[in-house]
C-alpha cells in the first residue's frame, strides 16, 4: 500500500485544472464564420471540478476548487484546493490523507502554457502531464478545422497539434471543442484527447486526455497509460 499511496499522490499533484462523461455525444455544431479562440481568465473567478485519473489498473477520483489568483504581465496564477482523493485498485478502495485540503499553485502563460508550479519534489514527468492536459490557445480568429502547433519542452520535448472542431452545448455552457495530438521526440510517448472550453472566456468545461507510454516508476523504467479526465460542476 505505501507504493500505491506514493503513486497516487504523484498523480494528484500533477493533475492540472483543466471530462469524461460521453464526450463523443456532446453534439458539436459546425460554424459558418470564424470565432476568436482565446483564454481570458479574470482574477477572482472560482470554479469547481471533478477529477478522474486512471493509470493502469489504478483509478483515482477527487474534486478541486480552482481560483484565479492573479492575471498580470501575461501571466496567470491559479490556485487549486484538492479534496481527499479516493483510490481504487483491484476492487479495493481507500481514501488518502487525513481528510484535509491540499493546496497547489500554478502559473500559466497567456495562451495556457504551463510555466511553473508550487509542487515540491515533483515527479520528472509532472510538467509533461500538465502540458498534455492543458488546452493551448492561438489567441486569434479560427475557422472549423484550423490547426496550430505547439512545441513542448521539459523532460519529454515534442510537438502538439491542436485542431478547432466547432461549437457545442455542454450542460449550461456554450463551448468550443479542441482536440490535441502530441508526440514526444525520440520516444514512443504520445497523447491525444479532447477539450471543451467556454466560448465566453476559454475556461475548461470538460477535458479527456490519454497519455500513452508515459515513463513511470522511481527510475522512469516503466511505461504506463495515463488518462486524465476533468469536468466542471455547476
Amino acid at each position: 500500500m505505501p507504493r500505491l499511496r506514493s503513486l497516487c499522490l504523484i498523480l494528484l499533484a500533477v493533475s492540472l485544472s483543466a471530462s469524461a462523461t460521453s464526450l463523443a455525444s456532446a453534439g458539436v455544431a459546425s460554424l459558418s464564420s470564424p470565432v476568436k479562440l482565446a483564454w481570458q481568465p479574470k482574477a477572482g473567478a472560482q470554479t469547481y471540478y471533478s477529477l478522474l485519473t486512471i493509470a493502469g489498473e489504478q483509478e483515482m477520483r477527487s474534486g478541486f476548487t480552482q481560483k484565479v489568483k492573479e492575471v498580470k504581465n501575461g501571466r496567470v496564477t491559479i490556485e487549486h484546493a484538492y479534496g481527499p482523493p479516493e483510490i481504487a485498485l483491484s476492487g479495493a478502495s481507500t481514501t488518502l490523507g487525513d481528510g484535509g485540503t491540499r493546496m497547489f499553485k500554478y502559473v500559466f502563460g497567456a495562451d495556457g502554457e504551463p510555466l511553473s508550479s508550487s509542487i515540491s519534489n515533483e515527479h520528472p514527468m509532472g510538467k509533461t502531464i500538465r502540458q498534455a492536459t492543458s488546452p493551448r490557445f492561438p489567441n486569434k480568429e479560427v475557422n472549423e478545422g484550423d490547426s496550430w502547433k505547439v512545441q513542448y519542452g521539459g523532460a519529454a520535448p515534442g510537438e502538439a497539434t491542436f485542431v478547432f472542431k466547432g461549437s457545442a452545448k455542454i450542460g449550461q455552457w456554450d463551448a468550443y471543442q479542441i482536440t490535441i495530438k502530441y508526440q514526444a521526440k525520440g520516444s514512443d510517448l504520445s497523447a491525444s484527447g479532447t477539450f471543451f472550453v467556454a466560448a465566453s472566456d476559454g475556461s475548461v468545461i470538460k477535458s479527456d486526455v490519454t497519455l500513452n507510454n508515459l515513463p513511470t516508476g522511481v527510475n522512469l523504467d516503466q511505461k504506463s497509460q495515463f488518462r486524465h479526465v476533468v469536468e466542471r460542476q455547476p
